[in-house]
C-alpha cells in the first residue's frame, strides 16, 4: 500500500526572496539537492525510488484515514525533540509534540490495511519536526497578506472567507503575485517529485483567491502528470458553502437536471474558466454534509452556513451534482470525489456523547454507503476514541494518542462543555479520567468499530452501486419534525428513511461483482421502532426490488425478509410484477441496514472480534509469585476458522530487555462458541469460534502477538491482514508495564557508589531504548540501547542551575511494541521529601502580579501527604497559572477546566489557567494543592469570613475610637481641674538642694575650687548681678513691676554671706540722689565711642553701680524696659546694657560670678572673652528673649555694629536661625564653657517647661530648678516634718477675718456685706497676667441677662441675679499691654453696672495688708507664671488661689485648671468652671485650705542655701573648663581690687579686639545728642525697618470696643466682645494693611499676624524642614513654638490642601502606573497624553520663574543655620522620638508601601467607580474630617496632635488591609463588597493623612529616604507583606491559635 499525502505545509519557504544556505547537516531533512541555488526557484528534487508510481485511477475505491502523525506512532523517539527545547514534547501533556513520525506510521501499516484503508492523509508534515512555531517567519513583508480575522466556524460569506485568516492562524498568500504563484507551483512539484504522493490537501482553501487557486491546481496537476500521475487530487477544505471547485460555475451555468449533470462534457458551457484551468477536483471533509449530519442526528445549535445543502442527504446529493463542477479534468468524465466523514481534527469525537457510538456509526453508514463520494475515516473512530482535547468551548476536537499513555487518561474528564451546541449530551467524555482502557494501546484489531468499517469498505468492493453509483434515490421517509431550541426555526427530521444506491442508467458502467441496486434503511431515532405499514397503502415501505424478493441485511445479526407485493408496478406499467414491500421492519436505535436479495448476499471477511485477557492488558506478578511466567489467552473470531491454520499464523515478538525470549504456546484449544457473554451493537458481527492456548515461560516484558491471515474452517477464505495484539507482564514498578507507578520509593534503582558515581538499576523490563535526565527533563541524554544498570554522568548532577536538595533522576523509555515513550521513573539520592516529579512549583496569577511581585509568596511547598501546597487569597474569582523553572514560558494551566494541569505551547494564544471562584461561605481563601503524580489539582477552602468582618470592624473603627479616646483620656487628665487640698508637699530639706540628674561631682574630681589665688570656702563669694528692675533701700526707690524685680530686691537682703555688686540704670521719671561719682564707662555702638556716666552706692553688702544715660533715661518707674526688642532703639539699649556690665565686671576684679537674671544682660560675659566669666542664668521669664534679625548680611553687619561684637562670635554664640538671640547667647556660653550647668528655672516646673518649650535653650543639656521663696517666709526651717493633713483651723483668725473682709470692701469702695465673696487681683493687667479672661468671665458670674431685659422679665430673672449677686470683684494693678488696656476697659465698664460690687483701679497702688487677709479668693488666671509669687503671698495670708496650673502655679491650696491651649475660648472656659468649682466650695472646707495655706513654706533660708550651692557649682564647672583663661584679678583694668577708678589707653572692644585712643582724639559728645542723633542717622537702617507692630497707638481700636461695651451682656462677653478674640481680629485687619504696604517684610519673624508673642518662632528652627512640609511644621509648632508664627488653624488649613492634594495626585500617578502593568515592553503612550503632560510641565515652568523672580526678597534668603543643631536634635526626647518612629514606620512600611497603594486600582470594579470613592474620600470626607479638626483646633490646639497619637497605627492597618489579601474578598457584603473593602482603605488613608498631619512625620523626609533604601535591602518585608502584616484571609479556625496572625 502507497501513502497518499496531502498538506499546504509543503508550501513553506514561500516567502523566501533569496534561496536559503545548503547545509550539509541537513541533508536528511531538505528536499532540495541543488547546493548552488541562488533562488527559491532554483531547488530542485529527486525521487531516490526510480520511476514514480501512477495514481490511482478510481479514488472513491480508496477509503481515506485521516491521521495526525504526531499523534499516531512514535517509531523514532529520538527525533521528539529535535532541536533540544523543553517546549517541544511533553509524554504527560497532550497539547504537545507525543511524538508521533513516519516510521511508526509504518510499524502500524498491517493495522490500517487490514481495516480496509488504501489511503492516508498525514494532517500536518512528514518533514523536519518543527518546534512551537509557525514554518518560519518573515513572510509578512513580500508572499503572504492578512485582511482581518474572523472566527474558525460559523457563518460567514464567501468574500469574507477569501480575504480573512480564521482564528489568528494561518495568513492567506498573496497567490496574485505571479512571482508568488510560481514559487507555489514550484513548491508542490518539488515534494511530488521528492516524495512521490498522489494527492494534496489544501488546508482553509477558501483563503486563496478562486483564480489563484485554479492556477496553483492546474499547474500542480501538470507537474505530476509529468511523473506519470496523470489522475493527481487535489482536494481542500471548504467549511461553508458549495460552489468551490473546478472550473467554477454560477447559478446561472448549473445543468438543468441530473440527467443533464451526469452527462456533462469539457466542452459544455457550464464553466468559468477554460479546460485545463481547474481549482480542487472535491472537498476533503464536506462541513456542509457534516452540519447536515448533525441535525440528524439530534445536535441542537445554529448548524447554518452560507450556501449550506438541503438537510436531507439525497436531496444534498442532487443539489451537489448540479451544482458542482464534478468533471476530472485528467479524463474529463463526471467522477465525484469528494470526501464525507464524521469526524476530523477540527470537530469533536461522537463516542464521548450519549449514544454517540451508535449516532457516530449510523453517521458513517451514511458517508460510507449513501453518498456517493470517497469515504473518510479520521484515526480513533474505528477505536471509539472519545476523549476531548479542546481547550475552548467552541472549538471541539479529540486528538488522542493511538498508543498507550497516561496524558489523555489523566486529561479524559471533559467538563467545559459546548459554546457551539445547545445541551450537548456529553457521556463517557466527561469520565475518561477514569477509564483505564484511555491509557492503552489502541491499535486493538478486535475493536468493533473498526470490524464493521472493514465491512463497509469491503461492500464497496463488492456493489459497484455502493462504490461508484451516482443515482441516490429516495423510496420513502416514515418520520416527524421537531423544533431543538437552538436551531433557529430548521427543524430537526426524525424516523425512518428508504433510500437505494445504484448507476446512472445510460451514463454508467458499474465495476462491482454485484452492480444492481442496495436497498438501504436508516432510522435517526433514539429508541428501537418498528415500522409496520400496509403494503397497498401510500405508506407501505417499498423496495427496490420485485416482490417474493427475499432479501438479507449485510449487517449482522444477517437477517433476512421476504418481500411482499405493494400496488405499484415494477415496469411502468399497470400490472406484476410489483415491486416488493416490506409489511413491517425493525431498527434499533440509530439502527441501519443495506438489503439485497439473497443471492447477491456477500459474507464478511473473517476477523478477530475478541482477545482474553484483552489487548495491551498489563499482568501484575511478583518474584514470588509460582506461576508468574504462566499465562491463558484466547482469540475469538466472527467465522468458525481452521485451527491449525489459526495456530501456524500465531507468533510472538516478545520485548523483555534481553532477560528471555518469547513465550511458548502450548495445550492449544478450539471450539465454537456458545452462550456469549458479551454483546455486539447492531451491525457488528459476534464471536463464532475461539483458540485458546497457555502461554509458558512468559518473562517480564511487552508481548507482540502476531495472527497472519489464517484460513477459516472452509478455507475459502482468510483474514487478509495481519493483525497485532499486545500484552504486557511485570512487577508494580515497571514502568513498562504499569507507567502510573513513575517513582522508585524503594530507593534500589538510584544509588551513589562509594566513589562517588551514580549508577542506576533498571527495573522497566520490556523497553529496548532508555534516555535520562539530571535536571528534571531540562536535559537529556541520547537515546541508549537498554542495559541492565547504567552508570550515570555525575556532570548532570553538579549542574550550578540544580538549586533542589539530593540529586533526581528521570529515566524514559521506548520499545518498538509500544512506539510510546510514556514509561518514565523518577528516583532521588540524597533527598529524604515526598516523592516528587518537578523540583518546585511557582504560582502566578494576578494574586502576585504574574511573578513580577516577590513580596507575594509563589514557591508551592510539599505538604505531609506529598502535595504542593500554597495559600492563596485573592479578588475572586482569578486565576494562576504554574510554572516549574522560574516564571517563564514553561508552565501549566487548566485551559480546560478538568482539574488536571496542562501545558501548552509557547506561543499558544488559549487562556491556560488554573480559574479560582470565590470559595464557599464562611470561606475566604484556598489552598491550591497539586499531586504532581497525577498533575492534578484540587482546592482547600481557608480563612473565615467571620475573622474577616470583624477585622473590617475593628480596622473601621478602632483607629478612630481610640483617636478619640485619646482626647477623651488628654482632657481627662489635662483639663482636668485640680483642688489642691494640701498644697506643696513637705521635702526633706537638703544643703545641696540643687542636685542636677547628671552630679558634677561624679563627673569631675572632688578637688576645693580656687578662686583668685585663694579657696573658694575661705572668703564671701562676690557675685554680680544687673538688672533693669531694682530696689535702693535706703533711697527708698524702687523700679519693680513683677517678680523678677522682687527676687533681685530679695538678693540684695538676703544674700548677706556674698558681697553683691548691683548694677542698675536710672530711669527717666524718678530723682535719684547723688550717689559716688565714678569714671563713665565708654561704649561702642556703630563703631561710635559713647559715654555712660556711673555712680556707685554702697548699702551693707550691696554695691551699687549706677548707670545714667538718657538710652535708660528714656524708661519709666512702671515701664523699665524697651517697648520692643527688635528694632533699632531697643539694640542700642541692650548693646549700652550689656557693654556697660562688662565694663563694671572688669572694674570689679574680685567677681566670682555674673548672675544673670533673664536675657537682658546676656551678652556681657561674651565680651570679656577670651576671658571666661562664671557666670549662672535665671530663668524668669524666657518668654522674652530679645531678637534681632539676621536674615540678610547687611542685618548681620548692621547688628553686629550695633552691638559691638564680631561676626564670629555672633556666629557662635548669639545667632539662633536668622535672629540675634540674646538668651540663647547666655545658653550657649553656659553650655560651651560649664557645660550646661548654670541654668536654672525659678520653679521646680518652669525650667523643664522652658527647655520643652523654648528652642534657643535647646543647646543646654538640662535645666535646673532654683525656686523662688516667699520673701516674708524668713522663718529657720524646722527639720521636723509637719503633716498637712494634721493642720487645724486658727480660730482666732477665721474670726478675724469677717473684719478684713469689711475693711477691704471699705478701701475698695464696695457694698459692705460679710457674705459677699471677695475675689481680688493683684497684677499686671496684661496678657501674661491674664486680666483679660477676668474681665470676659465676670459678666457670666454676674449674669447680665436681667440688665437687657425689658421690665417684665426683670422678676424671672431675680432668682438668677441673686445667684450670683454675692460676687465681689477687686483689680488692681498697672497696665502693660494692650490686653491689659482692654481689659481696664470692660472692668470700668462692669465697675458701672454692679456698682458696689465691681472695683478696679488699672495702675501702680498700694495694696494694704486687709485685702490679703480679708479677700476670699485671690484670681491668678495666668498664661505663663515662672514662679506665681501673688499666689504664695496671697494664700499664706488667707485669700485662696483660683487660677491656672502653670509654671510655678497650682502649688498652694485652691483650685487650679491646666493650660493645654492658649486659645482665648478654652482658656475662658477653664477659668469659668473653675471659678464655678471654688465658688461651690462650703465655708468649712475654706477655712480648712486657709489653714493649710499658712504652714506652706517656701523659706528664703532654703533658697538662699540653693543659690549659694548654684554659684558654686557654676564657678567650679567654669574654672575647671575654662583653664588657663579663667577670669582672675589680673583681668581688671588695673589689676588692683581696690582701684575702680581708672581705664587704660585703649577702649576694650571685644576679646582681642581694642582701638587705640589716639583714634578717639575728638570729645566724646554729650549722650543727649548723641544717642537721638544716632538714630536720626540711621534711619535707613534695617534696624530701622522693623515691621510695625499692632499697638493701637491712635486708640481708634480702643474706643471703638468701648463703644460697643455698651451692649455687653453675658453672651457677648466671651464671644465678639472677648478681649482676646477682639485683639486677633484687630490684629488681623493691622497686618492685612501692613502686608499690602510692604510685603517683603510679612513673614518678619519678628512678630506674629496672630499673636505678637515674644519668643523664637519655628520657622526660623526648622526653615529648612517646614518648607518641605506644612503638615510636619504644625505639629512642632504646637509643640515648641508659640503657635509657630501662625495659628494652628491657619497650619491645619494648609496642610490639609497640602495633603488632601498629595493623596490625589498620588492616587492619579498609581493609576498610571497601574495601566502600564499589562501593557508590553515596547508600549508606547497615546498621542493625547502630551495634553495632559505638556500643561502641566509649562504650568510647572510658570510656577518655577514666578517663585524665582515674583515673590519678594524676603522669600530668596538661605535658610538660617542653627548652632549645635545635630546635639540640640539628639538631646530633645521628643525630636528622638520623631527619629525613632520614623525609622521604625520608614523601615517596616516602606517595602508595601506601593503593594499597598496598587490596591487601590487593582479592586474588580469599574475604574470610574473608584475614582469617584477617591474623589468622595480624598476631597468630601478628607475636608469634612479637617474642618471638623480645625473648628476644635481653634480651641484645643492640641487636639490634632493628640488624635495622631491616638489613632495608633493606622498606616499599617492600610497596608495591613491592602497588603494581606483579605481586603480583597469580602463575601460577608456580598455585591458590595469589593466597594466596601476600597472604602475602608481610602478611610484608613484619610486616617493616615490626618496623623502625618498631626505628627509632621514629612519634616523627617531626608532620614525617610535613607530608612526606605535601608529597608528596601533588609527589611523582612522588603518584598511583601510577610509576618509584618499577616494574611487574616489565609486562617482558619481550625487551626487554632498556631495559624492566627499573631502566631504569624
Amino acid at each position: 500500500m502507497r501513502i497518499s499525502k496531502a498538506s499546504t505545509t509543503l508550501l513553506f519557504f514561500t516567502c523566501a526572496v533569496f534561496a536559503s544556505p545548503y547545509r550539509e547537516d541537513l541533508v536528511e531533512y531538505n528536499l532540495n539537492v541543488n547546493k548552488h541555488a541562488a533562488s527559491p526557484l532554483d531547488y530542485t528534487s529527486s525521487w531516490p525510488g526510480g520511476s514514480h508510481h501512477t495514481s490511482p485511477s478510481n479514488w472513491r475505491a480508496l477509503p481515506v484515514y485521516t491521521l495526525l502523525l504526531d499523534k499516531f506512532a512514535n517509531g523514532n523517539p529520538s527525533n521528539d525533540d529535535f532541536f533540544g527545547t523543553i517546549f517541544e514534547s511533553d509524554y504527560r501533556e497532550t497539547q504537545l509534540r507525543y511524538g508521533g513520525d513516519l516510521k511508526g506510521l509504518v510499524s502500524r501499516l498491517d493495522y490500517l490495511q487490514g481495516m480496509g484503508v488504501r489511503v492516508i492523509f498525514i494532517s500536518g508534515t512528514p518533514f523536519l519536526n518543527m518546534i512551537w512555531q509557525a514554518d518560519i517567519p518573515g513572510c509578512f513583508e513580500s508572499d503572504f497578506d492578512q485582511y482581518g480575522d474572523m472566527d474558525a466556524f460559523g457563518v460567514h460569506p464567501d468574500w469574507q472567507r477569501q480575504l480573512a485568516k480564521f482564528s489568528s492562524v494561518q495568513d492567506r498568500l498573496r497567490d496574485w503575485k505571479p512571482s508568488v504563484m510560481e514559487k507555489l507551483i514550484h513548491f508542490s512539484c518539488m515534494a511530488i517529485e521528492a516524495l512521490d504522493f498522489d494527492a494534496i490537501r489544501v488546508d482553509k482553501a477558501t483563503q486563496m483567491t478562486v483564480d489563484g487557486l485554479a492556477s496553483w491546481s492546474s499547474g500542480t496537476r501538470r507537474c505530476a502528470s509529468g511523473l506519470g500521475k496523470t489522475n493527481f487530487l487535489i482536494t481542500g477544505e471548504v467549511t461553508g458553502g458549495d460552489a468551490f471547485g473546478g472550473r467554477g460555475r454560477t447559478a446561472m451555468l448549473r445543468p438543468p437536471d441530473l440527467s443533464a449533470a451526469a452527462s456533462v462534457t469539457t466542452s459544455d458551457n457550464y464553466f468559468l474558466r477554460d479546460p485545463g484551468i481547474g481549482g480542487l477536483d472535491g472537498v476533503a471533509f464536506h462541513y456542509s454534509i457534516y452540519r447536515t449530519l448533525l441535525r440528524f442526528l439530534g445536535v441542537d445549535g445554529d448548524l447554518l452556513a452560507e450556501q449550506d445543502l438541503d438537510t436531507t442527504f439525497v436531496k444534498a446529493w442532487e443539489q451537489m451534482f448540479v451544482n458542482n463542477d464534478l468533471l476530472n479534468p485528467n479524463t474529463g468524465l463526471v467522477d465525484p470525489r469528494h470526501m464525507f466523514g464524521i469526524s476530523n481534527f477540527d470537530v469533536f469525537r461522537w463516542p464521548g456523547l450519549q449514544d454517540g457510538t451508535r449516532k457516530g456509526m449510523l453517521g458513517s453508514f451514511i458517508t460510507s454507503l449513501v453518498l456517493p463520494g470517497v469515504p473518510l475515516l479520521y484515526y480513533g473512530e474505528e477505536q471509539d476514541l472519545y476523549v476531548f482535547d479542546n481547550g475552548a468551548t467552541n472549538y471541539l476536537y479529540g486528538r488522542q494518542a493511538m498508543t498507550g499513555n497516561q496524558a489523555w487518561k489523566r486529561h479524559g474528564c471533559y467538563t467545559l462543555g459546548s459554546a457551539s451546541y445547545y445541551d450537548m449530551p456529553f457521556d463517557k467524555s466527561t469520565l475518561g479520567c477514569h477509564d483505564d482502557w484511555n491509557a492503552l494501546d489502541h491499535f486493538d484489531p478486535t475493536a468493533a468499530s473498526r470490524r464493521i468499517f472493514r465491512r463497509f469498505h469491503q461492500l464497496r468492493t463488492v456493489y459497484g452501486a455502493l462504490q461508484d453509483g451516482f443515482s441516490l434515490t429516495e423510496r420513502g421517509n416514515w418520520t416527524h419534525r421537531i423544533q431543538l431550541p437552538y436551531s433557529i426555526y430548521v427543524e430537526t427530521e426524525l424516523g425512518l428513511w428508504s433510500v437505494s444506491r445504484a448507476g446512472i442508467h445510460g451514463a454508467q458502467t458499474l465495476s462491482g461483482t454485484h452492480n444492481d441496486d442496495v436497498w438501504l434503511l436508516y432510522s435517526n431515532e433514539n429508541t428501537a421502532q418498528t415500522y409496520s405499514y400496509d403494503c397497498h397503502s401510500a405508506l407501505g415501505i417499498i423496495s427496490p426490488y420485485t416482490s417474493d424478493t427475499v432479501v438479507r441485511d449485510l449487517f449482522a445479526p444477517y437477517e433476512t425478509y421476504s418481500l411482499s407485493a405493494s400496488s405499484l408496478p415494477y415496469n411502468n406499467g399497470s400490472g406484476a410484477p410489483w415491486f416488493g414491500c416490506l409489511p413491517n421492519v425493525t431498527m434499533d436505535k440509530f439502527g441501519f441496514k443495506a438489503l439485497v436479495p439473497v443471492a447477491q448476499w456477500t459474507s464478511p471477511i473473517p476477523s478477530l472480534t475478541r482477545f482474553v485477557p484483552g489487548h495491551d492488558h498489563r499482568i501484575l506478578v511478583s518474584a514470588s509469585d509460582i506461576n508468574a511466567t504462566i499465562v491463558e489467552i484466547s482469540i475469538e473470531f466472527d467465522v468458525a476458522m481452521d485451527c491449525d491454520s489459526v495456530t501456524q499464523s500465531i507468533s510472538f515478538n516478545m520485548s523483555s530487555s534481553s532477560i528471555d525470549g518469547p513465550p511458548t504456546a502450548t495445550n492449544v484449544r478450539c471450539a465454537t462458541v456458545l452462550n456469549l457473554d458479551h454483546s455486539e451493537p447492531q451491525g457488528r458481527a459476534k464471536s463464532a469460534w475461539i483458540w485458546s492456548a497457555t502461554l509458558r515461560d512468559f518473562p517480564d516484558g511487552v508481548l507482540t502477538i502476531n495472527v497472519d491471515n489464517p484460513f477459516t474452517l472452509d478455507s475459502n477464505s482468510t483474514t487478509k491482514t495481519v493483525d497485532h495484539l499486545l500484552l504486557r507482564k511485570g512487577s508494580v514498578d515497571n514502568v513498562m508495564v504499569f507507567p502510573e507507578n513513575d517513582y522508585d520509593t524503594s530507593g534500589e534503582s538510584f544509588q551513589m557508589t562509594n566513589d562517588g558515581q551514580y549508577i542506576f538499576h533498571h527495573k522497566a523490563y520490556g523497553a529496548e531504548k532508555f534516555r535520562y535526565s539530571g535536571s528534571f527533563g531540562r536535559n537529556w541524554t541520547d537515546w541508549l540501547v537498554w542495559e541492565d544498570a547504567t552508570i550515570m554522568d555525575d556532570n548532570l548532577f553538579s549542574a550550578v542551575d540544580n538549586f533542589w536538595d539530593g540529586d533526581h533522576v528521570m529515566v524514559q523509555y521506548w520499545s518498538e511494541a509500544t512506539l510510546s515513550v510514556a514509561h518514565v521513573v523518577h528516583a532521588d539520592v540524597g533527598y529524604f521529601g515526598a516523592p516528587r516529579r518537578v523540583p518546585q512549583f511557582l504560582a502566578r496569577g494576578p494574586f502576585n502580579s504574574w511573578g513580577y511581585d516577590r513580596g507575594v509568596k509563589s514557591l508551592m511547598i510539599q505538604n505531609s501527604n506529598g502535595l504542593w501546597e500554597l495559600e492563596i487569597s485573592a479578588s475572586w474569582p482569578t486565576y494562576v497559572q504554574l510554572n516549574v523553572w522560574s516564571f517563564d514560558h514553561y508552565y501549566y494551566g487548566d485551559a480546560d477546566g478538568d482539574g488536571v494541569l496542562d501545558r501548552l505551547p509557547p506561543n499558544t494564544m488559549a487562556a491556560n489557567f488554573l480559574n479560582m471562584s470565590a470559595p464557599p461561605s464562611p470561606y475566604l481563601a484556598w489552598s491550591l494543592l497539586v499531586d504532581d503524580s497525577t498533575m492534578t489539582w484540587t482546592l482547600e477552602p481557608r480563612g473565615q469570613s467571620h475573622a474577616g468582618a470583624v477585622l473590617y470592624a475593628l480596622l473601621l473603627c478602632l483607629p478612630l475610637a481610640t483617636g478619640a479616646l485619646a482626647v477623651v483620656i488628654f482632657v481627662w487628665t489635662f483639663y482636668g481641674i485640680k483642688h489642691n487640698q494640701y498644697g506643696n508637699p513637705a521635702k526633706p530639706q537638703n544643703r545641696l538642694p540643687i542636685i542636677r540628674a547628671s552630679n558634677i561631682d561624679s563627673e569631675r574630681p572632688k578637688t576645693q575650687c580656687q578662686l583668685n589665688d585663694r579657696p573658694l570656702a575661705r572668703r564671701a563669694r562676690q557675685v554680680l548681678i544687673a538688672t533693669l528692675e531694682y530696689e535702693i533701700f535706703d533711697w527708698d526707690i524702687k523700679v519693680r513691676i513683677g517678680g523678677l524685680g522682687v527676687m533681685s530686691s530679695l538678693m540684695g537682703t538676703a544674700m548677706s554671706d556674698a558681697h553683691l555688686t548691683w548694677v542698675v540704670p536710672k530711669v527717666g521719671d524718678i530723682e535719684y540722689p547723688v550717689g559716688e561719682p565714678a569714671d563713665p564707662i565708654e561704649v561702642i555702638v556703630f563703631g561710635q565711642t559713647y559715654f555712660v556716666e556711673v555712680e556707685t552706692h554702697v548699702v551693707d553688702n550691696v554695691t551699687y553701680v549706677i548707670l545714667d544715660s538718657s538710652v535708660f533715661r528714656g524708661q519709666t518707674r512702671s515701664n523699665p524696659y524697651p517697648a520692643r526688642m527688635d528694632d533699632l532703639s531697643s539694640a542700642i539699649f541692650y548693646s549700652t546694657w550689656n557693654q556697660a556690665i562688662a565694663a563694671t565686671i572688669r572694674r570689679f576684679p574680685t567677681i566670682d560670678i555674673y548672675h544673670i537674671n533673664d536675657y537682658h544682660g546676656a551678652l556681657a560675659g561674651i565680651y570679656l572673652l577670651p576671658r571666661v566669666i562664671p557666670v549662672c542664668l535665671s530663668l524668669h521669664n524666657a518668654e522674652f528673649q530679645g531678637l534681632w534679625p539676621l536674615r540678610t548680611a547687611e542685618e548681620m553687619k548692621e547688628v553686629c555694629s550695633a552691638f559691638n561684637i564680631s561676626k564670629e562670635n555672633c556666629t557662635k554664640y548669639v545667632q539662633y536661625g536668622n535672629t540675634f538671640n540674646l538668651l540663647h547667647a547666655a545658653a550657649s556660653f553656659i553650655s560651651i564653657h560649664q557645660n550646661s550647668l548654670g541654668v536654672a528655672g525659678v520653679s521646680d516646673k518652669y525650667g523643664k517647661r522652658s527647655l520643652a518649650r523654648y528652642p534657643a535653650l535647646w543647646i543646654l543639656k538640662d535645666i535646673d530648678s532654683l525656686p523662688n521663696p516667699d520673701p516674708d517666709d524668713i522663718a529657720p526651717v524646722n527639720t521636723a516634718s509637719l503633716s498637712i493633713s494634721d493642720v487645724e483651723v486658727d480660730p482666732i483668725a477665721e474670726a478675724a477675718r469677717s473684719e478684713h473682709k469689711r475693711q477691704t470692701q471699705e478701701w475698695a469702695g464696695l457694698e459692705q456685706n460679710p457674705a459677699s465673696q471677695v475675689l481680688v487681683f493683684v497684677g499686671r493687667f496684661s496678657k501674661q497676667k491674664g486680666i483679660d479672661l477676668i474681665a470676659d468671665v465676670m459678666p457670666s458670674m454676674y449674669d447680665t441677662s436681667c440688665l437687657f431685659h425689658p421690665p417684665q422679665t426683670y422678676l424671672l430673672l431675680l432668682f438668677s441675679l441673686e445667684k450670683h449677686i454675692n460676687i465681689q470683684l477687686i483689680t488692681v494693678g498697672p497696665v502693660v499691654d494692650l490686653h491689659g488696656r482692654f481689659a481696664a476697659e470692660k472692668l470700668s465698664r462692669l465697675m458701672n453696672l454692679y456698682p458696689g460690687q465691681v472695683f478696679s483701679k488699672p495702675e501702680f497702688t498700694y495694696v494694704p495688708p486687709c485685702v490679703f487677709n480679708g479677700t476670699d479668693f485671690a484670681l491668678i488666671p495666668s498664661r505663663d507664671e515662672p514662679f506665681g509669687l501673688v499666689a504664695v503671698e496671697f494664700g499664706r495670708r488667707g485669700a485662696l488661689g483660683i487660677g491656672s496650673r502653670v509654671g510655678g502655679l497650682g502649688s498652694m491650696p485652691g483650685w487650679w485648671y491646666p493650660i493645654e491651649s492658649n486659645s482665648t475660648s478654652h482658656l475662658l472656659a477653664q477659668f469659668s468652671k473653675t471659678i464655678k468649682m471654688a465658688l461651690k466650695s462650703s465655708e468649712e472646707e475654706r477655712a480648712v485650705l486657709r489653714a493649710r495655706s499658712a504652714v506652706q513654706r517656701f523659706p528664703v533660708i532654703e533658697w538662699c542655701q540653693r543659690i549659694e550651692d548654684f554659684h558654686r557649682r557654676s564657678i567650679a564647672v567654669s574654672r575647671e573648663g575654662a583653664g588657663i583663661n579663667a577670669w582672675a584679678r589680673s583681668d581688671s583694668h588695673n589689676g588692683s581690687a581696690t582701684s575702680t577708678q581708672s581705664f587704660d589707653n585703649n577702649i576694650t572692644l571685644e576679646a582681642g579686639l581694642t582701638i587705640p585712643q589716639s583714634i578717639c582724639t575728638q570729645p566724646p559728645l554729650t549722650v543727649e545728642t548723641s544717642i537721638s542723633s544716632l538714630i536720626e542717622a540711621k534711619a535707613n537702617s534695617p534696624l530701622a525697618r522693623a515691621m510695625a507692630s499692632f499697638t493701637d497707638a491712635d486708640g481708634d481700636v480702643t474706643s471703638e470696643f468701648v463703644q460697643k461695651l455698651e451692649t455687653l451682656s453675658t453672651k457677648n462677653s466671651k464671644g465678639e466682645l472677648s478681649i482676646g478674640k477682639y485683639l486677633i481680629k484687630s490684629e488681623e485687619e493691622f497686618f492685612r494693611t501692613v502686608k499690602k504696604q510692604k510685603l517683603s517684610s510679612a513673614s518678619s519673624i519678628l512678630s506674629s499676624p496672630f499673636e505678637s508673642a515674644p519668643g523664637t518662632p519655628l520657622s526660623s528652627v526648622f526653615s529648612p524642614l517646614n518648607i518641605a512640609s506644612a503638615a510636619g511644621f504644625l505639629f512642632f509648632g504646637l509643640n515648641f513654638g508659640e503657635e509657630a508664627g501662625a495659628a494652628s488653624d491657619v497650619w491645619t488649613l494648609r496642610a490639609c490642601v497640602v495633603q488632601g492634594s498629595q493623596q490625589l495626585w498620588v492616587a492619579a500617578l498609581w493609576y498610571w502606573g497601574y495601566t502600564l502593568n499589562d501593557m508590553i515592553d515596547d508600549y508606547l503612550q497615546p498621542w493625547w497624553t502630551v495634553l495632559i503632560v505638556w500643561p502641566l510641565s509649562i504650568l510647572s515652568l510658570i510656577l518655577a520663574y514666578i517663585m524665582l523672580h515674583g515673590l519678594p526678597e524676603y522669600y530668596h534668603q538661605r535658610p538660617p543655620k542653627i548652632p549645635h543643631f545635630l546635639q540640640t536634635l539628639l538631646r530633645r526626647k521628643l525630636v528622638l522620638w520623631f527619629f525613632a518612629s520614623e525609622i521604625l514606620r520608614d523601615y517596616w512600611l516602606s517595602g508595601p508601601y506601593g503593594r499597598n497603594w496598587s490596591y487601590l486600582w487593582s479592586v474588580d470594579i469599574p475604574k470610574w467607580q473608584t475614582l469617584l470613592l477617591v474623589i468622595i474620600f480624598f476631597v468630601f470626607i478628607w475636608a469634612g474630617v479637617l474642618l471638623v479638626l480645625m473648628h476644635f483646633s481653634k480651641t484645643h490646639t492640641w487636639l490634632l496632635p493628640v488624635f495622631a497619637v491616638g489613632l495608633g497605627a493606622p498606616r499599617w492597618c492600610q497596608i495591613f488591609w491592602g497588603t494581606s489579601s483579605i481586603a480583597l474578598y469580602v463575601p460577608w457584603a456580598g455585591n458590595a463588597g469589593p466597594y466596601l473593602g476600597l472604602s475602608l482603605w481610602l478611610w484608613l488613608g484619610i486616617m493616615d493623612a490626618v496623623q502625618s498631619l498631626g505628627l509632621g512625620m514629612m519634616l523627617l523626609q531626608m532620614i525617610g529616604a535613607i530608612c526606605i533604601m535601608i529597608a528596601r535591602a533588609s527589611a523582612p518585608d522588603r518584598l511583601g507583606p510577610t509576618t509584618v502584616f499577616p494574611d487574616a484571609a489565609k486562617w482558619d479556625f481550625s487551626d487554632g491559635l498556631a495559624g492566627s496572625i499573631n502566631m504569624q
